[in-house]
């Protein structure tokens, strides 16, 4: 037998590997790359100190490998710079004792590799020899050097299932940990388990360990603003911290205003060979150039989420191929998954130093490009946006299209539109993020005759959901672009809009303003019967303010007008707002006499959901009068009408209101069922004003079944909470509520000294004199 020794590569450079045997004849080669046995290796990288405290993560992981029946394999994912990594290395190092036949580690993601190279690698550490040179005799030795042996394997930044299982252990007592950006779902038998983002809260206490900062109440905001900037990425927070300790003149507060300003916020987060935006870059470089331009399309997703059919429009491709590229891109790790909508629609989004890589690579696409992009985009939202408002003015009239559009056989958004008919209010609360930066879009261009109806396809559906700040910011919109158009008729209109709205936000002083100037605008340019809804619409702010004398004077002095034009909507909503004012004036007869020939024209003109609010209107005068039971039937029949109309928003104020006359009757078990009732439908619907008015009548509730010590913490936290939300009507109503119940004393004259702030705020005497009375007696 001949022997000759050849200098080879081996698995790691520098290592010495010589093949021997009869070569030339062609025999079996025999591979020995060191002695025979070894102490068990451990191969894992430094576990680091500054680890993200993922203690729910770390926890799933090591007890996946309690048992070892079978093999277990634990694919870890997530996009880049997530952590994975050292998520691995923290369980590789904690489940030691596990394995204590070895545990090896290879970082797939580094650099080129090959399948034999790492085996072999793998074969040296334990101490084994393989007959064959050949991958498949590698893999076979490999697997047969672990076989009744405990052995963990670690592989890092894995690319694809078919690469990695040729690496994996395959009998009972071995186990691996395996990282990828996407989920290998060809592993066999493995658990797949995502990696998320950081709260909040771990990625201040990371950003502290990483600075060496003690974060403390001198500078909480500052932490929380920073890592919200760098998006809780892990390694973006890794960067902040390594400037943070190197840059003695920065502070967490400096490096967050600099990252704000910047034009592109990845140009700040790299140091050292810390870039986070190399990390991103790979996952895209790695996509087709197909998937590559639907990532920069992407970048026009203004709205925190946007829908799986969003690039149809956007690089005029079908739905089914929009779809296509999305779940390619979340299987990518470039976008994901946030919820189903109300409709079954699923939802997507762009983390936003991944948007911010999308923008800065959309940047090299022609600008005419982006802006027909955009164009299309904004045309989109406009149809499926009216399609909801045109289905929600036929269920308020008592009708229901099947279809609201007569569709061409070969539109694609046909059955879209269908499923909004069938819920438009769903539709809308969970896309109005998507669709307000898309008139956003549409207003900041001046395109005015589409700004127009866009606007008033959103506040058709605003007024019915819980967005009131949403409906402010549209008013803004359409007012900023009817003064870039310099057209006075428009301004005007935006200004009693915006007026209204504020007025229906607590915002009293602001709607004083623009309403007062909307009436200057439309009686200089001529427009009687604008002029008369203005006025209108400016006599329920006065009746708020409780100037209840001139709101009545100026609703009659409307009213005539209504009637002489017969305009019978607005009739209605003059009769109905002469009814409440009647109502706090306390002029019983008046005010059944209004709210009976409101319900009449409502019902005429087939407007059913300000019938319902009327109905509601119409009970609560008759509970204020004594007579609670005479109330209940209207709060029914109003229900009934939402409920019919789906609008569940309007089903649980109904609720409240219910509940106040029940409580008046002493009906209190009845009344609590309907307030956590109403409080459950404000919550899931993100109402946060009304759960907080139904958290307000149950504490009165409380007051009423002799609990004072309940009451007063409701109380105190629904007056914090619309002084948060800036709501200084409702705040006040807490607050005199709060007072009376609290005991003589500081606390008491706070609350009331609050009270008359907020009254002043509001322009309210009437509400400024209560409190001043009761603060002279406490």
């Amino acid at each position: 037998m001949s022997e000759m020794d050849v200098q080879g590569s081996g698995a790691i450079a520098g290592r010495d590997t010589r093949i021997r045997g009869e070569y030339a004849a062609g025999r079996d080669v025999v591979i020995n790359n060191g002695p025979e046995s070894r102490p068990a290796p451990f191969a894992v990288p430094l576990d680091i100190s500054d680890f993200a405290d993922r203690t729910d993560e770390f926890s799933d992981i090591v007890e996946m490998f309690e048992e070892c029946a079978a093999p277990v394999v634990v694919n870890l994912f997530g996009p880049g710079g997530i952590g994975k990594s050292a998520l691995a290395v923290r369980a590789a190092h904690r489940l030691r004792d596990r394995f204590p036949d070895g545990v090896l580690y290879a970082a797939l993601g580094t650099q080129s590799w090959q399948t034999a190279d790492i085996v072999a690698e793998f074969l040296y550490l334990l101490g084994r020899s393989a007959d064959g040179a050949t991958e498949s005799r590698l893999v076979a030795e490999f697997r047969t050097a672990v076989a009744g042996r405990r052995v963990l394997v670690v592989l890092d930044g894995a690319t694809s299932a078919d690469l990695t299982i040729p690496l994996l252990p395959t009998t009972a007592g071995c186990g691996a940990i395996v990282t990828s950006r996407p989920p290998l779902t060809g592993l066999p038998g493995a658990e797949l388990v995502e990696v998320p983002v950081l709260p909040e809260s771990d990625s201040v206490a990371l950003l502290g360990r990483l600075a060496r900062v003690q974060i403390d109440a001198s500078n909480a905001n500052q932490a929380a603003r920073l890592v919200r900037m760098c998006g809780r990425l892990p390694l973006a927070l890794r960067v902040a911290g390594a400037k943070l300790k190197t840059r003695g003149d920065w502070d967490m507060g400096r490096l967050a205003e600099r990252m704000a300003a910047a034009a592109n916020r990845l140009d700040l987060l790299r140091i050292g060979d810390l870039e986070v935006r190399a990390t991103l870059l790979t996952s895209y470089s790695e996509r087709d150039p197909g998937e590559q331009r639907a990532f920069r399309a992407l970048a026009l997703a203004d709205g925190d989420e946007f829908p799986g059919w969003m690039l149809a429009p956007l690089l005029q491709v079908s739905m089914a191929e929009s779809e296509r590229l999305v779940e390619r891109l979340v299987h990518a790790q470039l976008v994901r998954v946030t919820r189903v909508d109300g409709t079954g629609q699923s939802l997507y989004r762009l983390h936003d130093l991944v948007r911010d890589l999308a923008r800065e690579l959309a940047d090299t696409d022609a600008a005419a490009e982006r802006a027909a992009m955009a164009v299309r985009l904004s045309d989109r939202y406009l149809d499926l946006v009216a399609t909801a408002a045109r289905a929600l003015r036929e269920q308020g009239s008592g009708s229901r299209a099947a279809d609201p559009v007569s569709p061409a056989p070969d539109d694609d958004f046909a059955e879209l539109r269908r499923t909004i008919t069938l819920a438009p209010v769903a539709w809308f609360a969970s896309g109005r993020d998507g669709i307000l930066a898309s008139l956003r879009r549409v207003a900041e261009d001046g395109r005015m005759d589409r700004v127009g109806r866009f606007a008033d396809a959103m506040l058709a559906l605003l007024i019915v959901t819980p967005f009131a700040e949403d409906r402010i910011r549209v008013h803004r919109l359409v007012l900023e672009a009817s003064t870039r158009a310099g057209d006075p008729v428009r301004l005007a209109g935006a200004r009693r809009d915006l007026g209204r709205a504020f007025r229906d936000f607590g915002r009293y002083a602001e709607a004083r303003a623009e309403l007062e100037a909307a009436i200057t605008d439309f009686a200089d340019v001529g427009d009687a019967g604008a002029l008369a809804e203005t006025r209108l619409i400016y006599a329920v702010l006065l009746r708020l303010l409780g100037e209840n004398q001139a709101a009545r004077e100026v609703v009659l002095d409307s009213l005539t007008h209504f009637e002489a034009t017969g305009e019978t909507g607005w009739q209605a909503y003059a009769y109905r707002t002469l009814g409440i004012i009647h109502r706090d004036q306390a002029d019983w007869p008046a005010a059944g006499a209004a709210f009976e020939r409101a319900l009449e024209l409502f019902r005429a003109v087939g407007d059913r959901h300000r019938e319902g609010n009327c109905l509601v209107h119409y009970g609560s005068a008759l509970r204020q009068q004594g007579e609670p039971g005479r109330a209940l039937p209207l709060y029914g029949r109003a229900r009934d009408i939402f409920a019919a109309l789906g609008f569940s928003l309007w089903e649980a104020i109904t609720d409240v209101h219910q509940a106040a006359s029940l409580m008046d009757l002493e009906v209190r078990e009845e009344a609590g069922l309907l307030l956590d009732r109403a409080l459950r439908t404000f919550t899931d619907i993100g109402d946060l004003r009304w759960a907080d008015i139904a958290e307000y009548h149950r504490a009165r509730l409380d007051l009423r079944s002799g609990d004072v010590a309940g009451a007063l913490p409701r109380l105190e936290r629904s007056a914090s909470r619309f002084r948060e939300l800036n709501e200084p009507h409702s705040e006040s109503l807490v607050l005199l509520t709060l007072a009376q119940a609290q005991a003589p004393g500081p606390a008491a004259r706070f609350t009331l000294q609050r009270l008359i702030e907020n009254a002043r705020r509001l322009g309210n005497p009437m509400l400024e004199s209560a409190a001043t009375q009761l603060l002279g007696r406490r």
